[in-house]
C-alpha cells in the first residue's frame, strides 16, 4: 500500500495523466474557432495589428469583423484547413501512462475522503495527512483572534455584498471619461466584477518538513498558511493595485529581482579584509505587518515619492553605497484612487476553509496580488533610515521582500564592533513590530536564496545551494506534457548554473549531477546529450551578450510573435502531432500549391496579411496535483472544519 502510493506520488504532482480518450472534435473546434477569429482580425486590420503591446490588465473584447469585411480567400483557405484537421482527429481510447496499480491508487486517493495529499514548502514533494490533523494544523493559524475572525455564512455573504458595492463605488468615483483610471484597467476590473461567480478565497497549508527538528516526530511539523485569492471578488482590483505598486517597490534602493541580478551586483565589488557576509529573515512578515499602520504610512510614502524623484542604489568600489537621483520620476496622479483601493483590498480579505468563513483583520492580505510589493514598500520606509544610519558599516545591502543579504564592515575594535552590530539589529527590529532573524557575519558558505556565497581574495564567489531534503522530482518522460517542457527545463537549469556559479568546475559537476538525476527519472542519455550541448551554447551566448544585445534579441522575438497566429489544443501524443498540423497548414493556408503565399495576400484595403507562421499552442491535461487538489475541502464527507472550532 505504502510503496504503491509512493510510486504514484513520486512521479511528481505535476505529472500529467493521460485522458481516457483522444481529443474530441468539439474541443478541436474550440481551438479552430479561436484561430479563425485571430486570423480574421489580422487580415482585417492588416499591418495595424502590429502596433503596440497589450496593456498589463487586458480583457479581450470578443469582437470580430463582419464576414462581409473578410476576403473570401481567407474563409476558403481556413475551410480546407479545418476539414483536413478534423479528419486527422479520430476519437479512440488511449493507453494510460500509469501502471494499473498506480491507476488504482489514484482512484483510491480520490475516493478517500479522510486523506489530504498536501504540498510541502520549498518544493520538497507531496505528503499525505489525515483530514482531522490537517484541519487542526490549519486552525492553529486561523484561531489566532488577533489576525483572523470567524464569520457565519450570512455574515460572510453580507461582507461580500458590501465589498462589491465598495468596488462599484470606487469605479464610479475614479473611472469614466473624467476619471484617473486607464480605460483598459477600468474595463478589466468591471468585466471580472460582472463575471465573478465565487467571491471567496480558499485557505490551505504547506508543510514545512525542512523545519522538522526530529524527522521521527512528524506530528510536530510546522506549516505555512497560504490563501488562494485568484478568482475572488477582490482579485481584479488587487491586480490593478499590484500594477501601481510595482514601480514603487522596484524603485527602492534595496530592491533586486532575482539571484542572478544580485550576483551581478556583488561580483563587481572589491572588498576590504574586514568585510563579512550576513543574511536576515523576517519572522512571519506578512502577518506581522499591521494593516492599520500600513494603510496609513504606505500611501503617504507613495505620495511623497510623487513629489520627489525615486532613488536607486548601486555598489561603490571599495564599499559603501552610491544613491544617484533619477529626475524623470512621474508623480502618481492616481494617488487618491490607489489609497482607496488599498483600503478595499487589504481590509476585506475574506476566505473559506472547509465549511467555515474567515476574515483577516490584521496583517498583509494573504494571497492577494499586491502582497509582495506592499510588504516590500512597508519595510522600505524604515529601511531608508537604517541604511543612512549604518552607511559606514554596510558595504552592500539588498532585500527580496523578507530576505536580506548584506556585507558588514567590521570595526578594528572588537568591542565597538559588537556594540554597533547589536545596535544595527535593534534598530532594524524597531519598526512596528517586525522582527528579523540575523545570521552572524562570516566570510564563507553564506546561504542566501539558492546560492552559497563566500569572499575569496576580496571578491565574492558563488555556487548553487541545494536544500538537503530536495527530492529532485523532475517530471518523467512518461508524463503527458507538451514536448517542449523537457527542453525548457534543461535550458533554464543549465543557464542557472552558468549565472550563479563562479567556478567552471562547479558548473561541470552540477551538469553531471543534473543529467544523472534526469536519467534516474527515466530520460534517455542519447536524448539528453544534444539538449545539454545546445543549452550550454545558449547559456554561454546569453551571458556574453550585453544588455543591449539581449534587448535586441527580445525585441526581435516579439516582432516574430506579432506575425503569428495560434491554434490552441490540449496536448496528447496520441493526437496528430505538431509537425502534421504544420504540414496541413502550409498546404491549405500558408503556401497552397499554385497559389499566392499567405503573407503576400491582401485585405479589403490592399494591405498585405501580417502572418508568417502558425504556432500550435498546447495546454496540458489535468496533472496529479489537479486530480488530488486539496484547496476546497468543504465537499468531503466526514470531518467538518466547524466541528473543530473552539467554542
Amino acid at each position: 500500500m505504502g510503496q504503491a502510493i509512493s510510486s504514484l506520488l513520486g512521479l511528481n504532482l505535476k505529472f500529467v495523466v493521460k485522458p481516457h480518450y483522444t481529443t474530441s472534435h468539439s474541443v478541436v473546434n474550440e481551438g479552430l474557432d479561436r484561430l479563425e477569429r485571430e486570423m480574421h482580425l489580422k487580415v482585417f486590420f492588416g499591418e495595424n495589428t502590429l502596433d503596440g503591446e497589450k496593456p498589463p490588465l487586458y480583457v479581450s473584447s470578443g469582437w470580430r469583423p463582419n464576414c462581409s469585411d473578410i476576403p473570401q480567400w481567407v474563409n476558403d483557405r481556413l475551410a480546407r484547413f479545418f476539414k483536413a484537421i478534423l479528419n486527422k482527429f479520430k476519437h479512440r481510447k488511449v493507453k494510460s501512462n500509469l501502471h494499473p496499480f498506480q491507476r488504482q491508487q489514484l482512484a483510491n486517493l480520490r475516493q478517500n475522503q479522510s486523506i489530504i495529499i498536501a504540498n510541502t514548502d520549498k518544493g520538497l514533494g507531496p505528503c499525505a495527512i489525515e483530514l482531522p490533523r490537517y484541519i487542526r494544523d490549519a486552525l492553529i493559524h486561523l484561531e489566532d483572534k488577533e489576525t483572523y475572525t470567524v464569520l457565519l455564512k450570512s455574515e460572510a455573504m453580507a461582507e461580500i455584498k458590501k465589498v462589491r458595492r465598495e468596488i462599484k463605488d470606487w469605479l464610479r468615483e475614479f473611472g469614466g471619461e473624467d476619471g484617473d483610471l486607464d480605460p483598459d484597467d477600468e474595463r478589466y476590473i468591471q468585466r471580472h466584477l460582472d463575471k465573478n461567480e465565487d467571491p471567496f478565497g480558499y485557505f490551505y497549508l504547506l508543510y514545512k518538513i525542512h523545519k522538522l527538528k526530529d524527522p521521527e516526530q512528524t506530528d510536530l511539523c510546522p506549516t505555512r498558511p497560504v490563501c488562494s485569492m485568484c478568482g475572488s471578488l477582490t482579485h481584479p482590483l488587487g491586480a490593478w493595485i499590484n500594477k501601481e505598486l510595482q514601480p514603487v517597490a522596484t524603485g527602492q534602493q534595496s530592491y533586486f529581482s532575482n539571484s542572478a541580478e544580485l550576483l551581478q551586483l556583488v561580483s563587481s565589488l572589491d572588498l576590504p579584509p574586514n568585510a563579512l557576509l550576513f543574511t536576515a529573515d523576517a519572522r512571519s512578515m506578512y502577518t506581522n505587518i499591521s494593516t492599520d499602520i500600513a494603510l496609513e504610512i504606505i500611501p503617504d510614502f507613495i505620495k511623497k515619492l510623487g513629489q520627489f524623484p525615486l532613488r536607486f542604489s548601486r555598489p561603490k568600489e571599495g564599499g559603501g553605497i552610491v544613491i544617484p537621483e533619477i529626475e524623470d520620476w512621474v508623480p502618481n496622479a492616481r494617488w487618491e484612487a490607489l489609497k482607496a483601493a488599498l483600503n478595499i483590498v487589504f481590509r476585506n480579505n475574506i476566505f473559506r476553509f472547509g465549511d467555515v468563513y474567515f476574515k483577516q483583520i490584521s496583517g498583509t492580505a494573504m494571497g492577494t496580488r499586491p502582497a509582495p510589493p506592499w510588504a516590500t514598500i512597508f519595510f522600505a520606509i524604515h529601511e531608508e533610515a537604517v541604511l543612512d544610519r549604518f552607511k559606514d558599516n554596510l558595504a552592500f545591502y539588498k532585500r527580496y521582500i523578507d530576505d536580506i543579504f548584506a556585507i558588514w564592515l567590521t570595526d578594528s575594535d572588537p568591542i565597538r564592533d559588537a556594540e554597533t552590530w547589536s545596535e544595527f539589529k535593534e534598530f532594524t527590529d524597531s519598526f512596528h513590530g517586525l522582527r528579523w532573524d540575523f545570521t552572524e557575519p562570516k566570510r564563507s558558505n553564506v546561504n542566501f536564496m539558492d546560492m552559497s556565497l563566500s569572499i575569496e581574495g576580496g571578491k565574492i564567489v558563488s555556487t548553487i545551494y541545494e536544500k538537503p531534503l530536495a527530492l529532485n522530482l523532475y517530471i518523467p518522460p512518461s508524463s503527458s506534457h507538451p514536448p517542449g517542457v523537457t527542453t525548457g527545463l534543461v535550458m533554464g537549469q543549465v543557464l542557472r548554473y552558468f549565472q550563479l556559479c563562479s567556478d567552471q568546475k562547479d558548473i561541470d559537476d552540477l551538469l553531471d549531477v543534473f543529467m544523472d538525476r534526469l536519467i534516474a527519472r527515466g530520460h534517455q542519455h542519447h536524448d539528453l546529450i544534444p539538449l545539454f550541448d545546445k543549452a550550454v551554447r545558449n547559456a554561454k551566448t546569453y551571458i556574453k551578450n550585453s544588455d543591449d544585445e539581449k534587448l535586441a534579441v527580445k525585441s526581435a522575438r516579439a516582432d516574430e510573435a506579432s506575425k503569428r497566429v495560434y491554434l490552441h489544443l490540449p496536448y496528447l501524443e496520441d493526437d496528430p502531432n505538431s509537425r502534421e498540423i504544420q504540414r496541413i497548414w502550409n498546404n491549405c493556408v500558408a503556401e497552397p500549391p499554385d497559389d499566392v503565399p499567405l503573407n503576400q495576400m491582401e485585405n479589403q484595403n490592399g494591405q498585405k496579411t501580417p502572418i508568417d507562421r502558425l504556432m500550435v499552442s498546447y495546454h496540458r491535461s489535468r496533472n496529479l496535483g489537479g486530480n488530488l487538489s486539496y484547496r476546497k475541502i468543504d465537499g468531503r464527507a466526514g470531518s467538518k472544519v466547524s466541528t473543530f472550532l473552539k467554542k
